[in-house]
């Protein structure tokens, strides 16, 4: 199924919700005249026009809540859909929730409130109904299951590189594996992860909700910065000291790095004819730069931006070094 196909099919099977305990779920006018598979995908998502080559983060949250409640988010997605291209959910992001999101999201080196984040991004919650009453609680396995088929149907129209799943309770949907030890292992700064239950080349992060609650739950918002760094190395989006040394210790990376201390020592740069600079010049052997040059080919990889990250680790080594630190 296409995207498209699958919004579709979505708002046929909200249109048959109703009372539920204490959660009366129901159909929402402004999603019935929208193309988007939720609400939340009026943040990011509805600037992918071609969303089924692709995407490269899934963003899942529980359920969005009751419209009734929001209407400034209600106007402003009246207004995307007329086409006003001067509005976007910038404009009215202002929460707790929607700046800790922002924040979470820069260290992934994304810009949310961008039209262009720097990454193709979908927004969703797995629920798919709106709320008519108590804007959160009340939710159960039983009624996120409702939409498990709809979920499928999407992440196979939309092919996620990874998932994130915001709360225990949906990252427990999309992976089908109970998450025993969900806030304590968030709490020492680590996502958990799975796979997506219909396809094992999809991975799956779980952390906790960005609002007052799920910040409070995990130990304050740096333990969360801490979790969603762990994700933005795991994926390669950023990069630390350790995986700088799994990147570099093939007998090439050793090459470089002992070729860039040398010349820091013996400040020889008369025989050398390429530079790379990050607060210094330094220069590498044209053969040693020749044969780098051929893996980063080999590999896709962007020459320059492979030696920064080289030059990257040294200057931290080097400092680390100074400050009398044994690596």
């Amino acid at each position: 199924m296409t995207y498209e196909e699958v919004v579709n099919k979505a708002k046929l099977a909200v249109k048959n919700r109703g009372i539920y305990g204490d959660i009366n779920l129901a159909d929402c006018e402004e999603w019935q005249a929208g193309n988007q598979i939720n609400l939340w995908s009026y943040w990011q998502g509805y600037q992918i026009e071609d969303i089924n080559k692709g995407i490269d983060i899934l963003l899942v949250g529980q359920d969005w809540g009751n419209p009734a409640s929001n209407p400034k988010i209600m106007k402003l997605i009246r207004d995307i859909q007329a086409g006003n291209a001067d509005c976007t959910y910038a404009d009215i992001a202002t929460s707790m929730t929607d700046r800790n999101l922002k924040d979470l999201f820069s260290i992934l080196k994304c810009d949310i409130n961008s039209s262009n984040p720097g990454k193709r991004i979908l927004f969703t919650n797995y629920c798919l109904a709106y709320r008519t009453g108590s804007e959160t609680g009340g939710m159960t396995k039983t009624l996120m299951n409702m939409d498990e088929e709809i979920f499928k149907d999407l992440v196979d129209s939309v092919k996620p590189k990874i998932i994130i799943c915001l709360g225990k309770i949906t990252y427990e949907a999309v992976t089908g594996k109970i998450a025993n030890d969900f806030v304590k292992l968030l709490k020492q700064g680590k996502p958990f992860q799975g796979v997506f239950k219909y396809n094992n080349d999809i991975k799956v992060y779980g952390v906790a909700h960005c609002g007052a609650r799920g910040v409070s739950n995990v130990g304050g918002i740096d333990t969360m910065y801490s979790t969603w760094r762990e994700i933005g190395e795991a994926e390669g989006y950023i990069y630390s000291i350790d995986d700088f040394a799994d990147r570099f210790s093939s007998p090439i990376g050793i090459t470089l790095l002992d070729e860039i201390e040398g010349v820091e020592k013996n400040k020889d740069i008369k025989t050398n004819k390429k530079y790379i600079g990050i607060n210094k010049t330094y220069s590498l052997h044209p053969n040693t730069i020749e044969a780098f040059s051929d893996i980063c080919k080999e590999q896709g990889k962007d020459e320059n931006e492979e030696l920064n990250l080289i030059m990257m680790r040294y200057i931290a080594e080097y400092t680390m070094r100074a400050q009398g630190v044994d690596l």
